[in-house]
């Protein structure tokens, strides 16, 4: 009967402890990151000899819980953390690749292509009436659009550039930068995750094993990261985990190696990112080789170089400089067109209060900063133009030695007019043997078709994403149904024990009183 009550007893705790983990499993059924765990029990026998059938009869000592299963599958957290940090570095592009192209505006009748629609037609129509001042106002107002709208479309892009990754011109906006914040959010993660291998390390040679809740929260930690940056990760026997990002070791086990660092970079590269350690030991001068196509951070660092292959906004802003300048040289060199002849030939514009021709002499785009060197945020309709629309030339007339014109009173004469109109068509061979339109269509042309590839690989890793978050969330999460049978289950042997507890003690009370 003693045999009895002890299966009783030892069957009790088992089942109690039993119904404890179901309820653990329902209790935290909404908890992020809990892999469910399961109760494995094995039968507890005598290794003595059974000699008779009494014997036999008691040679079981009951059950007992041989581990607790953590149901988490190695191979399915480390293909999820990779597709983590492909998806969330596509949908950075793509997130902010919708703030450029609200910026730019390009597909919409607001563009840039729409200004220089209009100027080409306000040039036209000087060619046909080159004396008309409302004419040539309109002329001048269309060339102040086009200003204009380059220098709030670069304006606005190096705002959004410097919000990601900052200006190396003001280094604050380096360190208050959405990258600096990711560095610095990948950096903490670094330091949790080896403060935790620290204690399951503990834990592990000092107990008969890790908690099942601290090893949740490593993985929850270790996929937070991988939404940053691309990680692999390695396990050791002692139950840490060994962290790389490409072929740079983050952390050994419960030693975290180094941390990211912000470096100033250039106009090109604003940030560069580097690997070191403490005392200075520096293992990767500049991540982005190690991250390629991975993570939050790779993604702002992409956006805010000079990148050909992908989405960038440098890219973007050195072409619009280009066109800004190219725009402002041709026609600047219509607007003070000179020959050295003979016949020596100038530009000329019409002076209605003398009713003649005189030499055009002032540029019609400058600089709004005084600087040598036209750009798209800098490009400024002449404020003497502005003033005074009669200084824009429309005439190429002959000229004597001393530099009058020959026949002043040609004011029909519209060759530079149409200089402007026909400057539509040139092919300029510093915009790659393209017009002024055709070079401004690639700008937008090349940023739609980035743009669209890096919606289409996002789309394609959120379908992946969601596959394998669904086959990891069926093996590591919590299955209601399957956890209220297994309460059933072990509530059912729990009150069964308790009779064979019951009856084992009450048998052996009569055997007691018996023996009195």
């Amino acid at each position: 009967m003693v045999q009895a009550l002890n299966v009783g007893k030892n069957a009790l705790i088992v089942n109690q402890s039993a119904l404890s983990v179901v309820s653990n499993n329902i209790a935290n059924m909404n908890t992020v990151g809990y892999s469910k765990q399961r109760v494995n029990l094995e039968a507890l026998v005598s290794s003595t000899p059974a000699y008779n059938t009494y014997q036999q009869a008691e040679s079981g000592f009951g059950v007992d819980i041989a581990s607790i299963s953590r149901y988490r599958n190695d191979f399915l957290d480390s293909y999820y953390r990779n597709v983590n940090s492909s998806k969330n570095y596509f949908d950075t592009i793509s997130t902010k690749g919708l703030i450029v192209e609200n910026i730019a505006n390009e597909f919409n009748n607001t563009g840039l292509s729409t200004y220089l629609n209009d100027f080409f037609k306000a040039a036209n129509n000087v060619s046909l009436h080159p004396t008309d001042q409302t004419a040539k106002t309109d002329f001048a107002q269309k060339a102040s659009n086009i200003a204009v709208a380059l220098n709030n479309i670069s304006t606005q892009l190096e705002s959004a550039k410097t919000t990601m990754v900052g200006d190396v011109n003001n280094i604050s906006t380096i360190y208050s930068s959405e990258a600096s914040a990711y560095v610095d959010k990948v950096n903490q993660l670094l330091s949790d995750i080896a403060k935790v291998n620290n204690t399951i390390v503990y834990q592990h040679s000092a107990t008969i094993g890790t908690s099942a809740g601290l090893l949740d929260q490593r993985d929850v930690l270790l996929d937070q990261l991988s939404e940053y940056i691309p990680i692999n990760v390695s396990q050791n026997e002692n139950g840490s985990v060994n962290i790389f990002c490409g072929n740079v070791e983050l952390i050994a086990g419960s030693k975290q190696v180094g941390e990211l660092k912000i470096n100033i970079g250039d106009e090109s590269n604003p940030i560069r990112v580097s690997f070191e350690n403490k005392d200075g030991y520096i293992y990767s001068t500049d991540m982005r080789e190690q991250f390629g196509q991975g993570g939050k951070l790779s993604a702002l660092l992409t956006l805010g170089s000079d990148s050909e292959s992908e989405l960038s906004i440098n890219n973007i802003l050195k072409n619009l400089d280009k066109l800004a300048y190219q725009l402002a040289k041709e026609v600047n060199d219509i607007q003070l067109k000179t020959e050295a002849g003979p016949p020596m030939m100038t530009s000329a514009c019409y002076n209605s209060t003398t009713g003649l021709l005189e030499q055009a002499l002032d540029k019609l785009f400058v600089t709004s900063d005084g600087s040598d060197i036209v750009t798209a945020k800098n490009i400024c309709l002449n404020p003497e133009i502005a003033a005074n629309s009669q200084k824009i030339a429309t005439a190429y007339v002959e000229i004597d030695e001393e530099g009058n014109i020959v026949n002043p009173d040609e004011i029909g004469n519209n060759k530079i007019a149409q200089a402007f109109v026909d400057l539509r068509e040139k092919s300029i061979i510093a915009l790659n043997g393209l017009t002024l339109d055709n070079f401004n269509t690639t700008i937008t042309t090349d940023f739609g078709s980035k743009l669209n590839t890096a919606n289409i690989n996002l789309e394609t890793q959120e379908n992946v994403f969601s596959a394998t978050n669904e086959k990891r969330e069926s093996e590591m999460g919590v299955n209601i149904e399957e956890e209220l049978m297994d309460l059933i289950k072990y509530q059912r042997a729990y009150e069964a024990s308790a009779r064979v507890f019951s009856a084992a003690n009450d048998v052996l009370q009569i055997l007691v009183n018996l023996a009195k």
